[in-house]
């Protein structure tokens, strides 16, 4: 390679190609990295006039820079970069026990700089610019999780009742949420109290649909079939409770031992068996018509884990249905408007 480096205005002009419309967040680890916001402004009003009509949720573009544009970086004595990355990577990992929740990249900044003042070779104080700030400022979302958070509700809230108020809580990161859930069904298992809050979990309709009815086979197999299969008839309707629960079984066990070939008589396989995340779509796609769940129930469960920050999974669901052969324009329709706002 005749080069090891990258251009600020190539790479910017890249993402604003690929992703015009997208929420940008650049961690930019280089020396006089502050030069770079001038690369990152917006386009003209009358280009972004143009795509008013499909944007939805936060846009912009925001940097959180090692340096300012006249100084250089200080390199960490252990080699393993530079000393603004290993104070990035420290606060990621021990994070802010003052906060509850999430870290805003300006947060970040300050944390970091609080390690690097402190250091004595006098490394640049980092800069965060926000210089495309057509819907709000990017850099003060709190989008980055919070370690002493997070194992406060991992370490402290093992009872049964806090893990199904953290799985039904949507102020909360879907990890978390449904890593409480899974814990929750593991404990179902050999505790009637926590079989009872799994329950209250999958009948909550506030709880996206896929949590819910992660929650059903766990319920079933504690004993409280019947529950299970009303819950189910409250999701699909039409007295398809027991039946669609049977499915759902009967589509994870063929799911594990089938040939992939066998799905191309009902979906279109064509060019994504090699591709996992596709694949993945895929296979929650065609469980959701398995159990006959109606189309715009299926759009919901899609829709519901890009407004929860879950876009690329939203999308690979997404791109699963519309790969069922037979599948009416009209549905189809409705799938790519559900895409394209999200």
């Amino acid at each position: 390679m005749s080069t090891s480096t990258l251009g600020v205005t190539d790479i910017a002009g890249l993402l604003r190609a690929a992703a015009p419309e997208s929420m940008r967040i650049c961690i930019l680890d280089a020396c006089f990295a502050g030069e770079a916001a001038k690369h990152f402004q917006s386009r003209s009003l009358t280009s972004v006039a143009l795509q008013a009509a499909v944007r939805t949720g936060p846009r912009g573009v925001a940097l959180l820079c090692a340096a300012d544009a006249k100084s250089p970086a200080r390199l960490d004595p252990s080699g393993a970069g530079t000393r603004f990355g290993q104070a990035i990577l420290d606060v990621l990992a021990t994070g802010d026990p003052e906060l509850s929740s999430h870290l805003t990249l300006r947060r970040i900044s300050e944390l970091a700089w609080q390690r690097l003042s402190d250091l004595p070779d006098d490394p640049p104080r980092p800069e965060v610019h926000s210089p495309d700030q057509r819907e709000g400022d990017v850099a003060g979302i709190p989008l980055f999780p919070n370690a002493p958070h997070l194992q406060r509700l991992r370490g402290d809230h093992r009872q049964p009742e806090a893990l199904r108020k953290i799985a039904a809580d949507a102020r909360i990161d879907f990890d978390t949420r449904l890593t409480a859930m899974l814990d929750l069904a593991d404990q179902a298992a050999a505790d009637t109290v926590a079989t009872h809050e799994l329950t209250e979990l999958a009948r909550d309709p506030d709880v996206p649909l896929l949590i819910r009815l992660r929650c059903l086979p766990e319920i079933s197999r504690c004993g409280s079939e019947v529950v299970a299969v009303a819950i189910m008839e409250g999701i699909v309707g039409g007295h398809r409770g027991a039946e669609a629960l049977r499915q759902m079984r009967e589509f994870v066990a063929a799911a594990h031992r089938s040939d992939i070939g066998d799905w191309a008589v009902r979906w279109d396989i064509s060019d994504i068996t090699g591709d996992p995340d596709r694949m993945w779509g895929l296979l929650v796609a065609a469980m959701l018509a398995q159990i006959g769940l109606h189309i715009d129930l299926r759009i919901r469960a899609v829709q519901e884990l890009g407004a929860i920050g879950r876009p690329d999974p939203a999308h690979y669901i997404a791109q699963g249905i519309l790969r069922e052969r037979g599948l009416s324009r009209r549905v189809q329709k409705k799938v790519r408007l559900a895409l394209s706002v999200m």
